[in-house]
């Protein structure tokens, strides 16, 4: 007989249905250009930012 999924694990699957919903509406984007960015997490940065952004340091 299958385990029942616990709550965390349904709000985790509901969290990541979310995250795709958003992705495909409102695309990730560079936090400091505003250009469309491909990547797995939330706070990305373009390669031409984070390069610039290096170098400032």
């Amino acid at each position: 007989m299958p385990d029942r999924p616990t709550a965390r694990t349904t709000l985790t699957a509901l969290r990541r249905l979310a995250e795709s919903a958003l992705d495909w509406f409102y695309p990730r984007h560079c936090y400091h250009c505003g250009r469309p960015v491909e990547a797995p997490h939330a706070r990305t940065l373009c390669a031409d930012c984070s390069a610039e952004l290096r170098k400032l340091r």
